[in-house]
């Protein structure tokens, strides 16, 4: 016989050196989920057309502001994970670096042209995907958060982002987003039941970032004929 039981309302995070509380988090569900998701996605259009210079220039306003609060985020990441203070600030400081490359990065990115006939121009562009979310492990939030947050953001991307039921306070970049990141990001609490595959790039701690890019297919001038036709 099966038994279904209701995921708690709050979730308490523990000192795992201590025992002690640090604190507690609401949990998520499907309805948070699809809230989140909801919101996303009316965000994304108006994040999309942002200029990418506009784009990369939020992202560092978020680096230089977690850079800020380093001391308080590695102090909350040692308390949740009881990992040694110093191995934490040095993930925050990976974070800030990563949030920073991203910002130098994303403007870079640049259409193709192929050469065929000289009467002909066929043009790729990229294009934000949409939706992304991004799903963050316990053992360095910071910098996989960051990682994943700046590479979604900088290329159009609007994010959904769950941080680990295990570590949520100390992920400094989702609360340096408010107010510097217009309407790109959306916040879906950390509940382990909460499991909805409504974003179109979802990206995961520990695997390779995808570049949150969309290859369109080669376009041509109206009126010119294809390269080779």
């Amino acid at each position: 016989m099966a038994t279904t039981v209701a995921p708690p309302e709050h979730l308490t995070i523990l000192d795992p050196s201590t025992g002690e509380e640090v604190g507690t988090i609401p949990t998520g569900n499907e309805a948070t989920v699809d809230a989140a998701v909801q919101a996303a996605r009316a965000a994304a259009p108006a994040w999309a057309a942002t200029p990418a210079g506009d784009r990369a220039a939020a992202l560092k306003r978020i680096a230089a502001a977690v850079r800020a609060d380093a001391e308080r985020l590695a102090a909350l990441n040692a308390q949740e994970s009881g990992k040694l203070v110093g191995d934490a600030r040095g993930g925050v400081e990976a974070g800030a670096g990563a949030i920073e490359q991203y910002a130098e990065l994303g403007p870079l990115h640049r259409g193709r042209t192929l050469q065929g006939d000289w009467l002909a121009h066929d043009a790729m562009r990229f294009a934000p995907r949409g939706v992304a979310a991004v799903i963050v492990p316990w053992n360095d939030p910071v910098a996989i958060a960051a990682q994943g947050l700046a590479a979604a953001l900088v290329t159009g991307n609007a994010v959904v982002f769950k941080p680990s039921e295990r570590a949520p306070f100390c992920c400094g970049p989702v609360r340096a987003l408010r107010g510097r990141a217009p309407g790109g990001r959306r916040d879906a609490r950390p509940g382990r039941r909460a499991r909805r595959p409504a974003a179109r790039r979802p990206s995961r701690g520990g695997r390779r970032a995808d570049d949150g890019l969309d290859r369109r297919r080669p376009r041509h001038r109206p009126g010119l004929r294809r390269a080779g036709r």
